[in-house]
């Protein structure tokens, strides 16, 4: 469900005002159920550059039945979610009020595949006008199967499922996103409809990593203690990852000039 006064994929018209009425209140009767039932849902945002010095364009959530909510361990019948999940606009302020209560809710446990740039995303962009979200319950599930200096990628892990989960999803690398590197948008706006497809699939692709690969302690309790450690030392010394990304960045533009 595309959450939007205007238009943010291609095709997809802007809705009238009753419709944005009756479609705000059809969200808020969502998230009261994901907060009274305490659920797990998948996050995923997609913008330029995420961090201190980008712009996030969108998030997604989906309610996902494959974690115990208490436990973080995975569900021996696991099951899939018939919540509506969520492709919001992140020009717009409803949309934005929408992502602060998912994000600052203690009772809906969200689980993001590389969290620091999006967590630092929320928190002090756009420069101009912060959102100033200060996300709780969060679990990077990347830290579950890498560390903190040597992550694994979700391409990698993607490696690691039964190769017919996987039928139907895009290639990851389907997004060029070393135009960063040469000063040019990745993402251009409104979205076009495989853009959109892409950031909503990441979702699917999180949830087939949960579904079929395990922590070595069997739950994700503790990548969500080492989560809160990497973000409250993120959030006190914000610019602390963005040496390492222009250290790649120029890598891309060195490798790019060279051709």
């Amino acid at each position: 469900m595309v959450i939007s006064n205007q238009e943010l994929v291609q095709g997809l018209p802007s809705p009238s005002p009753e419709e944005w009425k009756e479609l705000l209140a059809l969200c808020g009767d969502i998230l009261k159920s994901w907060d009274s039932r305490g659920a797990v849902v998948l996050s995923d945002f997609e913008g330029e550059m995420p961090g201190l010095e980008g712009e996030l364009i969108s998030a997604a959530f989906q309610r996902t039945l494959v974690l115990d909510s208490k436990s973080l361990r995975p569900m021996p019948s696991g099951g899939v979610s018939r919540d509506m999940g969520f492709l919001l606009d992140l020009r717009c302020p409803e949309a934005v009020a929408m992502v602060k209560r998912i994000m600052e809710s203690d009772s809906i446990c969200k689980l993001i595949w590389g969290a620091a740039g999006d967590v630092t995303s929320l928190r002090f962009t756009p420069l101009e006008k912060p959102m100033g979200i200060h996300p709780a319950c969060i679990v990077d599930a990347q830290l579950a199967f890498s560390s903190v200096g040597k992550r694994l990628a979700m391409s990698r892990a993607l490696e690691r499922v039964p190769a017919k989960s996987l039928l139907g999803l895009p290639e990851k690398a389907s997004i060029d996103f070393t135009a960063h590197a040469l000063n040019r948008r990745a993402l251009n706006l409104p979205l076009a409809a495989d853009v959109a497809r892409y950031a909503v699939d990441d979702l699917h692709r999180l949830d087939i990593v949960l579904q079929h690969q395990r922590p070595s302690s069997g739950s994700y309790l503790e990548a969500q203690r080492q989560t809160s450690a990497v973000h409250a030392s993120l959030l006190q010394q914000p610019s602390a990852g963005s040496a390492a990304k222009l250290a790649g960045f120029r890598a891309v533009f060195s490798k790019e000039s060279s051709e």
